[in-house]
This record gives C-alpha cells, structure tokens and sequence, in this order.
C-alpha cells in the first residue's frame, strides 16, 4: 500500500494526475487505513481540480494521523482557497 502512495506522489511530479490518482486508490484498496494514501489521494484530486473530493479525502487522512504533515498542508490550502484563514491556521 505504500508503494502505491508512493507512486501516486510520483506521478504527480510528473504531471500524471489521473495516474497518480489511480494508484492511491490502489494504496486505499490494499491498506484502507494508511493515512497516507488518503493525503496522496487529496493532493491527486486537487491537481484534476476535485477540491470537494480532495477535502474529504485529507479529512479521512487527519482522522488516521492528524500529525501528517502533507494532509495537514492540502486540508490548509483549500481552507485558505476559501478564505477560511482562521480555520487554515488551526490546522
């Protein structure tokens, strides 16, 4: 599972959105709670412009490990996207 999380991070540095958010759907699949493929999952649909997916995917993430870091910064930019400055802070 987490070589999937792995290569879904991958492809998105490789501007392979659809592909990277396949493979953290293949990292939930194998391990339903690694927070970390919810985190990639959020970051992969931010990038195809799914902000309301995205936002429930990093919630599930911080909801496994509310210290994780890349899911702590995803949920902060969509709450700064709107305009929820306190709330972003918080996080």
């Amino acid at each position: 599972a987490k070589a999937y999380a792995g290569l879904s991070r991958s492809y998105l540095d490789l501007i392979e959105d659809q592909k990277a958010e396949e493979m953290a759907q293949k990292a939930i699949e194998c391990d339903p709670d690694l927070p970390e493929a919810y985190s990639a999952l959020g970051m992969a649909q931010i990038s195809r412009g799914k902000t309301a997916q995205a936002r429930i995917s990093f919630e599930k993430a911080l909801s496994l490990d509310s210290t994780l870091s890349s899911a702590r910064m995803g949920m902060g930019n969509i709450l700064l996207e709107e305009g929820q400055l306190k709330t972003a802070e918080e996080i």
